[in-house]
């Protein structure tokens, strides 16, 4: 949570709204409230992808 709060605000970059801050897998992702998409950073959708798999979770994309 220390982590969260020091990262700057991010702005959607569809509709402008201030993202917030989500913590999955202890990896924290940002998720727009009004477009509902997610913005992850570089090596993010590889670490979430890792950890679903150690927890034994269908993992899919959706483009």
């Amino acid at each position: 949570k220390i982590l969260i709060a020091r990262e700057p605000n991010r702005i959607c970059p569809v509709d402008g709204e201030i993202l917030l801050k989500e913590n999955t897998h202890e990896i924290i992702i940002d998720r727009c409230p009004k477009c509902k998409g997610i913005w992850l950073d570089a090596g993010e959708i590889e670490a979430i992808k890792e950890a679903a798999q150690s927890e034994g979770l269908a993992i899919g994309m959706v483009l």
